[in-house]
């Protein structure tokens, strides 16, 4: 649920009967698909394209107008945050801060 106040209360609309709407979640899905994974990886570093081509959707949005989109690869966390040889490519913080969110809980 988002964090902001819901300025359509006052009329009796909620968060999660908008969330329910098919049309959202077709909405989301397509957000995922044509934005969100392109965009992702744009940013990630290639060297095999291991960790790129992991980059999937792992849950699409059914009835809560939200998916989930993630790098698979058994590598991921290293590419993501760093290691004693790797630096830090962060794509998918780039791709959150991108559309105006944050990844891992990060702010």
């Amino acid at each position: 649920m988002p964090k902001w106040s819901n300025p359509l209360a006052k009329y009796g609309i909620y968060w999660q009967e908008i969330e329910r709407q098919p049309e959202v979640n077709k909405a989301v899905n397509d957000f995922m698909e044509n934005e969100v994974l392109p965009t992702w990886q744009s940013f990630a570093p290639v060297d095999s394209g291991e960790y790129r081509d992991s980059i999937q959707i792992t849950e699409k949005s059914t009835n809560k107008g939200r998916g989930k989109v993630e790098a698979t690869a058994d590598n991921a966390v290293y590419v993501e945050f760093g290691g004693q040889n790797t630096p830090e490519y962060a794509p998918a913080e780039k791709t959150a801060r991108k559309y105006g969110g944050t990844a891992h809980g990060k702010s």
